[in-house]
């Protein structure tokens, strides 16, 4: 008998959320037949690198042998397109990106100093900062940019965006892009972005004989 089976999928939240604002996504992604489950990290104690560590580390504790592919939120995506750049393990297939800052954002840039904004962020605030270095494209990642009504040029935003990353920073670096009608906190809710995620995951079935 053929079956068809999906990579496991693990979802890493964003700056300052927690595994609970991904589960409506998780929701759609296991309803359509997918493994999906959250991944937790201290994304406010800790600066970039210690965020990719953390989360490697509990990846190679939760995943198996098996390959898995890899869905984020802003900072959850940033670090998911950083460990599939890495050779070992876990051995990452496909990434999904949604309003990940790939190029930063001006608005950590300009919201960084302020001493409420870092103490409520923590040290990966001034990581995220705006910046010009492309980004090689990598042919499993799709990214998924949210843009909003006002989300035109303004003084700390330049072109389309989503109340904080714009499109071409959602965008960079990656061979499939989409852009859904949606703020940037509220994209993981979005019905738009569950299909556009499935879709991207879906390719990953491989067949398996029984």
């Amino acid at each position: 008998m053929t079956t068809v089976r999906h990579r496991p999928v693990f979802l890493l939240h964003g700056l300052g959320r927690n595994p609970s604002s991904m589960w409506i996504l998780r929701f759609h992604l296991r309803r359509a037949g997918l493994d999906a489950q959250t991944i937790g990290y201290p994304s406010t104690r800790l600066d970039l690198d210690g965020n990719v560590d953390f989360v490697r580390s509990e990846l190679s504790q939760c995943s198996g042998a098996e390959p898995i592919d890899l869905v984020g939120h802003s900072l959850g995506g940033v670090i998911a397109r950083r460990l599939g750049l890495e050779d070992g393990h876990p051995e990452i297939g496909n990434i999904v990106q949604i309003g990940a800052p790939n190029l930063g954002s001006a608005l950590a840039d300009r919201m960084g100093p302020f001493w409420a904004i870092r103490r409520a962020c923590g040290p990966t605030i001034a990581d995220l900062g705006k910046t010009s270095t492309p980004l090689p494209t990598l042919t499993n990642v799709t990214a998924i940019a949210g843009v909003i009504a006002s989300g035109k040029d303004s003084a700390t935003l330049r072109g389309p965006h989503d109340g904080a990353v714009t499109v071409r920073s959602a965008w960079a670096g990656a061979k499939h892009r989409h852009i859904v009608r949606q703020a940037h906190t509220l994209l993981p809710t979005s019905a738009a972005v569950a299909r556009f995620t499935i879709a991207a995951l879906r390719p990953t079935a491989h067949r398996h004989h029984a």
